[in-house]
């Protein structure tokens, strides 16, 4: 009986003007978080490549703050997330540079970086080696690391220039949307998905320097959240950015200094920058 109205429903459907397409594709790309993860990656010894080797493009697959506090000199920053792929633009110019070694490095457990190998094997590079121990093997051999170098900025005189200087509130949403800066631009810090993208363009392509503020509080990570979304900006290419010693405060909150407590500014290189001044939060 069913398969005489299925015959029934496809020869209806044949003799209309404008039969219904028995298949449809879907209107976006579905992706499948990573590619399988290789046992059998290429890799390679900080030993055998030495201080300054030649030809060789490092990557860094770990996060913003990590990649902030210290990477091999010219390391490209490439995060690894669970949920997104490589970033596509900076995946095409490693494609660009042939003739080199690229070389992958995560934390000291590696999984980051076969996870991040293994998707650039997918995506058709070649010339790929996973760095044996990882960032700690190139710190047990004392050979130099870059920071990114953000500078604090303490208020004391005055109030902010809010058309010099763009505001980046590190909060989350809802407390952003309780009160905030005016003309304060929303990139909440999270320690597992990615950055919203539009944000991050709009701020990459900003001229002004680039305040970034919170409530002062440390996140789930640890991270004072204003460091580690000054430190994703910084990763990726921003210049002057900076982030406000004292802290944004909800109705309600009692304000406090975020130089003082457990929270984590940031790396012990950080420079202090010339006193500036009080932010005041205003209403939306």
């Amino acid at each position: 009986m069913g398969l005489v109205a299925l015959v029934v429903a496809l020869t209806v459907n044949w003799l209309r003007p404008q039969s219904i397409p028995l298949v449809r594709r879907a209107p976006f790309d579905l992706y499948t978080d990573c590619p399988e993860v290789s046992d059998d990656l290429p890799s390679v010894t900080a030993q055998r490549l030495g201080p300054h080797p030649k030809g060789v493009v490092f990557v860094d697959g770990r996060k913003a703050w990590d990649y902030c506090r210290g990477h091999i000199p010219g390391a490209v920053f490439l995060p690894m997330y669970e949920t997104e792929p490589p970033d596509p633009a900076t995946v095409r110019r490693l494609h660009a540079r042939r003739g080199h070694w690229i070389v992958v490095y995560g934390d000291a457990s590696v999984a980051g970086g076969k996870r991040l190998t293994s998707a650039l094997i997918a995506s058709g590079l070649r010339g790929l080696h996973l760095l044996e121990g990882g960032i700690e093997a190139w710190k047990k051999q004392r050979w130099n690391l870059k920071t990114c170098g953000i500078p604090t900025i303490d208020s004391r005189n005055g109030p902010l220039d809010s058309k010099r200087l763009l505001i980046v509130d590190a909060r989350a949403p809802q407390a952003f949307a309780k009160g905030h800066v005016q003309g304060a631009i929303n990139m909440p810090f999270d320690d597992v998905l990615p950055p919203d993208p539009k944000i991050l363009a709009r701020l990459l392509r900003e001229k002004r320097p680039i305040l970034v503020t919170d409530s002062g509080k440390s996140g789930p990570s640890g991270l004072r959240p204003a460091w580690a979304v000054a430190a994703e900006l910084k990763a990726r290419g921003a210049r002057n950015v900076s982030v406000f010693a004292q802290t944004m405060t909800t109705p309600g909150d009692k304000p406090r200094d975020a130089t003082q407590g457990s929270a984590t500014v940031g790396p012990k290189n950080e420079t202090n920058a010339k006193p500036q001044a009080t932010m005041e939060e205003t209403a939306p």
